[in-house]
């Protein structure tokens, strides 16, 4: 609860609601004690996971969901969705453990060859079909920042579906959301940086071949401003990439962007009351 981020604690309450839940007399707790430094994000994951669970079982509408994206069947995901918006769910925990999880799931069916573009395409669409219902009832508590991100994937690189949830995100909580769309260079990074000033730059890469090209997006952005903020994320990133890469933060999946997103705005913010007390 204190070391991991707020994802990894709701993978691991997931895992362990799991392995008992075929035995009613046990009550999720963190333990004996919780120390009072433990972020409370990761507390409010402990919580919704948990508060969800019976829901993402099979059958439950949050699983019905997750199928209704697998089997590419738009109109039901949509219905799905506004019927689990009726029932008070957390809509951004519907997004996460019943869209995001069935758009995973449909990554591994196209890896494995089962799906191919065209099932790919039909659902993406669908996933968006639930998130169009979803995203004007997403609020993220505490994290409600109007600040400015660009975003776009790296050269070489088509993958959008990842960019587009994580676009849907950052809206939902309030942000303005500069496009760049996919396969964008370093030019079009720079040139798009000059022009609309942004508070946050995400660069996404869904390839390892493709992976390489952002270092040079990196460096060519602090160059003109030392000071620019970029999250990267995608399959092929890790936080040690991010870190070697000289990236600001990484995120996961499209909800810790978000919070990643915030993060860095505060430590943006904070640092500059810091510069203006030292001034005075």
């Amino acid at each position: 609860m204190l070391e991991m981020d707020a994802a990894g604690v709701a993978q691991k309450t997931a895992d362990l609601l799991r392995a008992v839940e075929s035995h009613p007399n046990f009550i999720m707790s963190t333990g004996c004690d919780c120390v009072l430094e433990t972020p409370f994000e990761n507390l409010e994951a402990l919580v919704k996971t948990t508060h969800g669970y019976p829901l993402a079982r099979p059958g439950g509408i949050i699983d019905q969901i997750r199928q209704a994206v697998i089997g590419y069947r738009l109109d039901e995901c949509r219905t799905l969705c506004r019927n689990a918006l009726a029932s008070d769910l957390d809509p951004v925990l519907v997004m996460e453990q019943g869209l995001a999880s069935g758009m995973e799931e449909v990554g591994n069916l196209f890896s494995s060859d089962i799906y191919f573009i065209p099932e790919l395409l039909m659902c993406a669409d669908t996933l968006y079909a639930g998130l169009a219902e979803l995203k004007p009832h997403m609020r993220f508590d505490g994290a409600r920042v109007r600040a400015r991100l660009m975003i776009g994937v790296i050269e070489g690189d088509i993958h959008e579906i990842g960019k587009n949830l994580v676009i849907s995100m950052f809206t939902a909580a309030g942000w303005e959301v500069i496009d760049l769309g996919t396969d964008v260079g370093v030019q079009g990074f720079t040139e798009a940086y000059r022009k609309n000033k942004p508070d946050l730059v995400g660069i996404s890469a869904l390839m390892t071949t493709s992976l390489r090209r952002i270092p040079g997006v990196i460096r060519a952005l602090r160059q003109i401003d030392p000071g620019a903020q970029i999250l990267v994320g995608g399959a092929p990133v890790t936080r040690e990439k991010a870190r070697v890469f000289g990236a600001d933060g990484y995120a996961a999946d499209a909800v810790e962007a978000v919070r990643e997103g915030v993060k860095l705005m505060e430590t943006k913010d904070q640092a500059g009351i810091s510069k203006t007390q030292g001034a005075s």
